[in-house]
């Protein structure tokens, strides 16, 4: 996780890209906002992990979908959440907060870097 933080933030001198928060959700207070609107990158373990989180602590009706780049995981519900194409998502939901985790954060970033996504949360377990 370190060398992934390490590598975004090097990118982010570069660029005028904001981030809302790099850490541990448990400190993350930005997110836990009651107008937070909610969509998670990734639906493996680590995703799946923030989901968990977020409905233990209250937050399930901030939680708008998940999006994932597996095709086949579009449409479906997973924990009882949507899954969104990432490309759709970043359309209809650009001032949505974003979290990412897990083994394909730096690629999570840049698809989001890319769609000029400002309100990313990369959290690390």
């Amino acid at each position: 996780a370190f060398c992934i933080i390490q590598s975004i933030d090097c990118n982010l001198k570069e660029t005028k890209m904001s981030i809302a928060y790099i850490g541990n959700i448990l400190y993350d207070e930005k997110l836990f906002k009651d107008e937070s609107k909610i969509v998670i990158f990734g639906t493996g373990v680590c995703g799946k992990k923030v989901a968990e989180y977020l409905i233990k602590n209250c937050m399930k009706d901030n939680i708008i979908c998940f999006c994932d780049s597996n095709g086949k995981l579009i449409n479906n519900n997973i924990m009882g959440i949507k899954v969104w194409n990432p490309v759709e998502v970043c359309k209809k939901l650009s001032s949505a907060e974003y979290l990412i985790s897990g083994k394909y954060s730096h690629e999570m970033y840049a698809f989001l870097k890319e769609k000029q996504i400002e309100k990313i949360h990369i959290l690390v377990f």
